[in-house]
């Protein structure tokens, strides 16, 4: 696994021999310390020579496509990990009683109709957060707490009810009383750019 060719041109896997030079046991502990410090560098060459990557205690999954497979398959990759940090959080639990009744709350409070005006809301929101980065963009402050905000406010808008989310760096709570750290949702414009976010 030390490098891969395609072609004449060789492709390195700094990372991926770093953790083949390991022990199993090992290399897990060294794996974090990537997907924390090396993230787009290390799911690059997972994605591109090691996509399903084994270790003594876990399993990385790195393509797309696999990770739909593990996340439709709830009975085959449990959420039991969450129970000692989440308890009887849904989040926690699911195919149960309390799951179920959660999810059908979500769904009466946004109807399917609304949809296809949320996708082209939260495109919008995430088009003008990565025109304004350029380069590089942090995706949790700056697509994955507004993209949310903006779309609930713009589902929100269609039955004539403010939902809004709390203050602060990233919305964890919605009320009906506080007001969301973005501003009022833009309205979809049709976009011809196709981007590509790495990592």
């Amino acid at each position: 696994m030390s490098a891969a060719t395609e072609g004449n041109r060789v492709s390195p896997t700094p990372l991926l021999d770093r953790l083949a030079a390991l022990r199993p046991a090992e290399r897990w502990p060294l794996a974090r310390d990537f997907i924390a410090n090396e993230a787009r560098a290390f799911f690059a060459e997972l994605r591109a020579h090691a996509p399903i990557y084994e270790t003594s205690e876990v399993t990385l999954v790195a393509k797309r496509a696999d990770v739909i497979e593990v996340l439709s398959l709830p009975k085959v990759f449990t959420v039991d990990l969450y129970k000692p940090k989440m308890g009887d959080f849904m989040l926690a639990m699911d195919e149960t009683i309390v799951n179920y009744r959660d999810k059908s709350v979500m769904r009466a409070i946004l109807a399917f109709d609304d949809l296809p005006k949320i996708r082209a809301v939260a495109a919008e929101v995430a088009d003008t957060a990565l025109d304004a980065a350029g380069c590089e963009i942090e995706a949790v402050q700056q697509l994955a707490a507004t993209c949310p905000c903006a779309s609930c406010s713009a589902a929100s808008a269609s039955t004539g009810r403010t939902r809004t989310c709390s203050t602060g760096p990233m919305p964890t709570r919605w009320t009906s009383s506080t007001t969301c750290p973005t501003t009022t949702a833009p309205t979809p414009r049709p976009s011809t750019r196709r981007r590509k976010i790495r990592g």
